[in-house]
């Protein structure tokens, strides 16, 4: 029987356990950072994965039985590189060649031929890229050659730098076009898509791009820095403060970048790119591969933007890292890619690109029986017609919360009235008095906690309201962002403030109640984001903002929650090329998973606003009072002078019921949709004066409801003989919607000259009426006892019109309109 330790004995015993805990954590946080920062070359070791290089662990690369490969149609040779360093190739074959001239001349047969870039662990004959040669050969017939760089396998020689794998990549490339092939696709995976991306790019820059079919990029990563930041091994590390100067920086003093993204935005001719990326993938998550796509989906933009997809493989397969090889998906995407490439082979890669957009074009024409795609112009997306439902749905709710909810002062515009060009003096006062020197913006974000946000109470709320769609506030022009995004690092409300994605609660609880849809609102701008400034001062010659921010923001915004509208604002002060609005609305119409249902605004860039898009807005509370002759609407609040919550609001601050109702019945009559803004609290509550009125709004549309939804515009708005009355019409009905209860009960239309019925809509008793020469004269019933209120409508039956009524007025947009600020 062991004899238990003495109470002295078991102190010594966790001492000694405690001290070689705080043994690790140094080693860990202070050892391994010091030596790193010290000797950043021995993150070249870690990336390239090769400490050290014994090529006799190297197995006999001939011995093709070994590796499960057929000897009769596999080929090992070996190329040098420039400094004379042995590389080992494969070539495999889907048929026996005998000979080294029987495999060359194979190469020249017609069919494609893939050039193959593995990653930094195992070498050409590791077990899933085998597994992958085969199916290769089999579901796709195409030739295969397969390069390690030097120090893998039995290639002589050590990387060292970034360059040193692409131009022992460039060897392979070379040898092969010698040859003669001139259809070429480039296969790389995790490290190797790095590899292939600048590979691609150097062979652009030199005018070598022409062979190039075809890139297939299996795990990759946007670019070495965020996948140096993203990697597993990288998670002890990520919020301590010398993570980003040893750790990230490090690698780029060691000449290592792979900047994928930028490398394959600036091809001469956008070559055509597949992605494949699994869910549960742990060693290059899928955000990786994500913000790559957007990346190139921005940068390209336009009608070859299709030329970039993305195969996303589910996480319950357990692909993981290194078995996509076993879904089968990707021998069909990959055999697509060279179907659609087949034809496209010209000498002038600019003509290929044209050839191969034209057969895209053609085939999704075929299968969509359209007419053709959108194109990114504005006659072309001005032509699309906009979905039936939204103009159906007639009201809307708009949400505007952020970190501005925080100090919930004077408006959303806090922070640059604070601290902007164009300070406010209330606002700068509020700070000096309520906040300590020091104090920035960036400190309200922590207490952005959203304590009480119960997702399923607003849209119960919203539900209740009648509306039937709801925009919520993605991002504001503070660039604090509401959902867990990999383009805002520790400035979104999943890092800091409520620790969650806001955008994505609210958008599955709006998605349980089956009348309602999901939009989003999006900021093209940032107040004080340095990138954007940077992009300013070049009088927007540059658009680094737009391609590392904003825009890859939009695509995995779409993409991820696939709204039904996308609500664009802070597009003012650049042209729409700037942002490449009609690059992204062509992509959104086309191939976007809500190109058949979402809607737009029209603020995509300065001048566009009431002119182009989707439905027009043309300035904050527009509401023109006229018929229009494009579908527009009414972004309002219920705050009459502020979008975002504010504390010291008082009640007369608000709308009354009587001016809700005025609002929608003179917006809906002229044809515009009413868009009714609330603003949250921080702690995530919507104040009551504001849900009073949301509900007064949806008790009303319970009893009055017909009148509003699936309505149109009659042919006149509001009437000729009493104010305050407007029209609109629905299945053969016109109604009249009274803002004022006439004097003496009595009522004159004098936009009507007969009716064959009448009914006050809600009313037990019908009224009586009467042609007159003035129009239809209406005696009203008593409302008492009813609870009818704040507006009424009749439904007006077999309904004429005076003939000497005038048309309607339409109104002719105006350039240049001012704008209140939302």
């Amino acid at each position: 029987m062991q004899t238990p330790l003495l109470p002295a004995q078991n102190m010594a015993f966790i001492g000694r356990c405690f001290n070689l805990l705080i043994w690790f954590l140094v080693s860990i946080y202070v050892i391994v950072p010091l030596i790193v920062y010290l000797y950043p070359g021995i993150l070249t070791s870690v990336v390239f994965f090769n400490l050290y290089y014994c090529p006799h662990f190297s197995r006999n690369f001939s011995d093709f039985e070994h590796y499960g490969l057929s000897p009769n149609s596999t080929r090992n040779f070996y190329l040098a590189n420039s400094l004379g360093h042995k590389l080992g190739v494969w070539q495999l074959e889907s048929e026996p060649c005998s000979t080294q001239t029987e495999f060359e001349a194979k190469l020249l047969d017609g069919r494609p031929v893939l050039l193959y870039y593995h990653g930094n662990a195992l070498n050409r004959g590791g077990h899933h890229m085998v597994d992958l040669y085969k199916r290769l050969l089999k579901e796709n017939d195409v030739h295969i050659l397969a390069l390690d760089y030097r120090g893998y396998g039995d290639s002589e020689g050590l990387l060292e730098t970034e360059i040193d794998a692409v131009d022992d990549a460039e060897v392979l490339f070379n040898y092969v076009t010698k040859s003669g092939v001139k259809r070429l696709y480039l296969w790389g995976h995790s490290l190797g898509t790095g590899v292939v991306s600048h590979l691609a790019k150097r062979l652009s820059d030199s005018g070598r791009l022409n062979p190039i079919a075809g890139l297939v990029l299996e795990s990759p990563f946007n670019n070495i820095r965020d996948g140096v930041r993203m990697h597993h091994f990288s998670l002890p590390y990520r919020l301590l403060p010398y993570f980003e100067p040893v750790f990230v920086d490090g690698v780029g003093k060691c000449g290592i970048r792979f900047d994928s993204d930028r490398n394959l935005a600036r091809l001469s001719s956008p070559v055509p790119v597949l992605i494949i990326h699994a869910q549960d993938d742990r060693v290059v998550p899928i955000e990786l591969g994500r913000q790559l796509r957007d990346y190139l989906n921005t940068a390209r933009g336009g009608a070859d933007i299709s030329a970039v997809r993305f195969l996303e493989l589910p996480a319950n397969k357990g692909y993981k890292h290194t078995r996509a090889v076993d879904a089968p998906e990707v021998y069909v995407e990959f055999q697509r890619l060279i179907e659609t490439t087949r034809a496209s082979l010209v000498k002038n890669p600019e003509m290929r690109l044209t050839k191969l957009l034209t057969v895209a074009s053609f085939a999704f024409c075929l299968a969509s029986l359209c007419q053709c795609r959108y194109t990114p112009d504005w006659a072309s997306l001005d032509s699309r017609p906009l979905p039936a439902w939204y103009d159906q749905s007639k009201i809307g709710i708009f949400i505007h919360w952020g970190v501005f909810s925080v100090p919930s002062y004077h408006s959303e515009w806090f922070w640059w009235d604070w601290q902007g060009t164009d300070k406010q003096k209330d606002v700068v006062n509020f700070m000096k008095q309520n906040y300590p020197p020091g104090f920035t913006y960036a400190d309200f974000a922590p207490k952005f906690k959203a304590t009480f946000f119960n997702p399923d109470q607003w849209a119960e709320l919203f539900d209740s309201a009648g509306a039937k769609y709801v925009v919520f506030t993605s991002k504001h022009h503070e660039g604090y962002c509401n959902w867990d995004t990999a383009y805002s690092f520790n400035w979104n409300s999943k890092q800091v403030g409520p620790n969650r994605d806001l955008v994505a609660d609210l958008a599955a609880a709006i998605r349980k109640r089956p009348g309602l849809r999901f939009g989003l609102y999006h900021s093209l701008y940032e107040w004080f984001n340095p990138l954007y400034q940077n992009d300013q001062r070049s009088q927007f010659k540059t658009r680094d903002f737009v391609l590392s921010k904003t825009m890859p923001e939009l695509y995995e915004l779409v993409n991820r929650f696939k709204p039904d509208v996308v609500w664009s604002d802070g597009d003012w002060d650049a042209p729409a090329e700037y942002w490449n609005s009609t690059g992204f609305l062509a992509w959104l119409y086309n191939d976007s998973p809500v190109n058949d249902s979402v809607v737009t605004n029209d603020r995509w860039g300065k001048g566009v606003m009431c002119n182009h898009g989707g439905y027009y807005t043309c300035q904050d509370r527009y509401n023109p009072g006229i018929l229009q002759p494009h579908k527009w609407e009414n972004c309002m609040t219920l705050d009459k002078q502020s979008w975002g919550y504010r504390r010291d609001a008082r009640l007369a601050d608000y709308l009354t019921p009587q001016e809700l109702l005025s609002t929608l019945a003179t917006t809906i009559s002229c044809g515009g949709n009413l868009l009714v803004n609330v603003g949250p609290t921080a702690d995530g509550t919507i104040d009551p004066v504001m849900e009073e009125r949301l509900r007064q709004l949806g008790s009303w549309l319970r009893t009055n409801g017909e009148a509003v939804y699936n309505s149109t515009p009659w042919s006149r708005q509001n009437d000729t003989a009493t104010s305050g009355v407007w029209y609109t019409q629905r299945a053969g009905s016109v109604y009249a919607f009274l803002l004022t209860w006439p004097a003496n009960d009595r009522l004159l239309l004098g936009s009507v000259a007969m009716a064959t019925n009448v009914t006050l809509l809600g009313h037990p008793k019908r009224p009586a009426f009467s042609a007159t020469p003035k129009g239809l004269s209406v005696a009203l019933p008593s409302l008492d006892g009813t609870g009818l209120r704040w507006a009424w409508v009749l439904r007006l039956d077999g309904v004429k019109p005076p003939k000497s009524a005038e048309r309607p007025r339409i109104f002719e947009p105006m350039p240049n309109r001012e704008f209140d600020r939302l």
